[in-house]
């Protein structure tokens, strides 16, 4: 596994972080912040500075129009890196967090089904829910049913 330094901006300052190499996709898992509001660089700040981790955890942030536009995909750690959103699944996983705290606006939905379309073309994922999971049992949250999910998805493909 081949591990990189990159160096970011947070807040006015350049971070200097050492990251691994993801070596391969096998599923993609769908989080939730458990907050109202926020944004991949709001995630970011807490991530770096409270948690000490080398970014954000998630490769991308949905927004609910608290902190972004409804629906608006930000792009978090960069996918070819290891993310820190779900231990023991990391190394192998892509990691999407949608802002807020069981409910999430439609732009947010279709906007998730759209990126699944394109991740599981990308890495030739078929979506099932060995593909597509939830963090665990509460995440992302009963305002998300991802069996409706990953029917959407199989039918945009």
């Amino acid at each position: 596994m081949k591990m990189i330094m990159v160096a970011m901006m947070l807040a006015g300052s350049v971070v200097v972080a050492e990251m691994k190499d993801r070596s391969s996709t096998t599923c993609i898992i769908i989080h939730h912040s458990a907050t109202d509001s926020g944004s991949v660089e709001a995630f970011r700040r807490f991530h770096v500075e409270v948690n000490k981790w080398e970014d954000i955890g998630y490769h991308f942030v949905i927004t609910n129009g608290k902190g972004g536009p409804d629906g608006e995909i930000q792009i978090g750690r960069p996918m070819r890196f290891i993310g820190a959103h779900a231990p023991g699944r990391n190394q192998v996983s892509i990691g999407i967090c949608l802002v807020g705290n069981g409910a999430f606006t439609q732009k947010q939905k279709d906007a998730l089904v759209g990126y699944l379309s394109q991740l599981c073309r990308m890495y030739k994922l078929s979506p099932t829910k060995e593909t597509i999971q939830g963090h665990h049992e509460e995440c992302p949250g009963k305002g998300l049913n991802l069996g409706e999910v990953i029917a959407e998805v199989k039918k945009r493909m």
